[in-house]
Parts: C-alpha cells; structure tokens; sequence
C-alpha cells in the first residue's frame, strides 16, 4: 500500500492479501498505515495468493533428466491449482478494498493489475528453461488472474482499476536482438539471504520489474492522475 498523504511505501514482498490485513515477516498490518487524511493508494495484490511461485518453479524445465526436470502436465498441473484459488482471491480482495475504503474513506484507491511477462506467441526455443507453449500458458494465467482483480475491483465499488498488461511489450523477460532494455529480471539464479525465497527457482527478483520497469509502472499511474487531474476534466 502507497498512502500518498505522506508517500508512504509500506509494501512487503512475498505478502498475501491477508498479510496485508495482519503483522507480515517484521512488518505490522499494512492498513496501519491508513488514516482518513490519506488521498490516494496503490495497491498490487494477488500473484502471491495464487502461489505465483510454484507455478513457475513447475513451469521451468531444467533437464532433461534429474529433479528439477519438468513436464507438460507438471506445468498444467500446477497451472490450474493455482486457478482454481482465483475465486477466493477475489473474494479476499474485495474484503481488503472495504477495509481500506473503511480505513482511509476520503483516498482514491488504485488497483495495479499484472504486466504480461512473455511476448505473444512466447519466445521459440525457450526463454529462461520455460518452453514456448509453456510461456503461453502462464500469460493466459497471468491474464485470467488479471480479471479476477478487475472483478474485485469492479463488484468492491470503491477502486478503480489500472492494466499494465501491455506496459512491458517490448521489453519483457529474456532481452531482444536489438538491445532493448528489459523491464523484467530474468530466472534468478543467486538467492541471497533474507530475501524470503526458498530455492533457487523461487528468488524473489525472479520475475519481477527491473528498476526500468518500476518506473513504467510508476508513469502508468502518474498519467492516469495527471489526465483525471486536468483542466478538461475537472471541468467538464
């Protein structure tokens, strides 16, 4: 959660929705943070309710032969457990907006869906031990969990919703031919400690936005306040 009021940045890696509500590794409730002074709030929630993870660590194919070999049917297995929990993240995510309108009634409350990691189509022959069909499959997840958050979002009617599903077009996960720049880290190999992963396939950085691609983000939502912000629509 972002409180703008005093641009606190209280987000922690690695929470769920109900560790948001609740004490989290060292960090207390981030609703804590709230109070009805508070004008905006950003959140991003969810990848980690439907067990982002062990999906990928099902997904990539180190092999062929030995334990970290993958299937097709590891990679779908995994896939549909992790489906099949969206119902309640949306559930649990409506809960949470109430809280937050509850808590900070005044702020503007901003839900940041999830970027698309892979190129369409995906990458032929592999990108990070995750195969090209496989790479399809995760953004068809990654999209469908997107809806989920859009629904919550919708059905809490107190937030607004904001895509980046094509912020990274271009620049996803794997680098490009012509140099440009990624706003996606790769697979991590190197987990250092403290950073709340458990193997080598689960680093946190795994992934998530380079410092490029938090600004991306970070511009996605600064345009959509500077648009609503305008003369032209103050007055309209």
């Amino acid at each position: 959660l972002l409180g703008a009021a005093k641009s606190q940045f209280v987000a922690c890696s690695g929470a769920t929705i109900s560790n948001i509500e609740s004490n989290f590794k060292t960090e207390p409730s981030q609703l804590k943070a709230l109070n009805p002074s508070v004008q905006l709030v950003t959140i991003s929630a969810g990848g980690d309710d439907a067990k982002f993870s062990d999906v990928l660590a099902a997904c990539t194919d180190i092999g062929p032969f030995g334990p970290l070999h993958r299937t097709d049917s590891d990679c779908q297995g995994q896939i549909s457990t992790s489906e099949r929990l969206f119902p309640q993240i949306q559930k649990n995510l409506e809960g949470l907006l109430g809280k937050v309108h509850s808590e900070a009634p005044r702020a503007r409350i901003m839900v940041i869906g999830y970027p698309r990691l892979w190129p369409v189509g995906g990458y032929s022959g592999g990108c990070n031990f995750v195969h090209q069909d496989w790479q399809q499959w995760l953004n068809n997840a990654d999209s469908s969990l997107d809806q989920t958050i859009l629904n919550a979002v919708t059905n809490s009617k107190v937030a607004e919703f904001v895509s980046t599903w094509d912020a990274f077009s271009g620049h996803e996960v794997c680098g490009r031919p012509d140099g440009a720049t990624q706003y996606v880290n790769d697979l991590q190999n190197h987990c250092p400690g403290g950073n709340g992963s458990h193997s080598f396939l689960t680093c946190s950085e795994s992934y998530h936005p380079t410092p490029a691609g938090y600004i991306v983000l970070r511009d996605l939502i600064f345009d959509r306040l500077n648009y609503d912000l305008s003369p032209s629509r103050r007055f309209a």
